[in-house]
């Protein structure tokens, strides 16, 4: 019995990337088919997985930008980590409509 949570993307922007979101992927590749392959054989334990996903946002009216003393801890931590500022993302003002939005276009769930 396990709890997974997930800093999600609008805790990243405002944290100013101090506390970044977590990535969930799933993949099928050569070594899933052969797991679920052996499995089936073995006829021990059912295929299938359950899981239950919440998702929730701050209004879509709400002003998403960053807390700027945890912006700044973020600037500092990734200094002494020895990060190139050059590379890292930026997180502008906007609103949570938006952010959400984006995150939707990103993952193909909107056009």
């Amino acid at each position: 019995r396990y709890l997974l949570v997930q800093a999600g993307k609008q805790l990243e922007h405002i944290t100013g990337g101090l506390i970044k979101a977590g990535l969930h992927e799933v993949v099928v590749n050569e070594a899933t088919t052969q797991v679920i392959e052996r499995v089936k054989a073995q006829g021990t334990r059912p295929l299938i997985r359950i899981s239950s996903t919440f998702f929730w946002h701050l209004s879509s009216d709400y002003d998403l930008e960053p807390i700027q003393s945890l912006q700044a801890l973020a600037v500092d931590v990734r200094k002494q980590a020895g990060e190139d500022e050059s590379e890292v993302q930026t997180y502008e003002k906007m609103k949570v409509g938006t952010q959400v939005q984006n995150e939707l276009k990103h993952i193909a769930l909107m056009a």
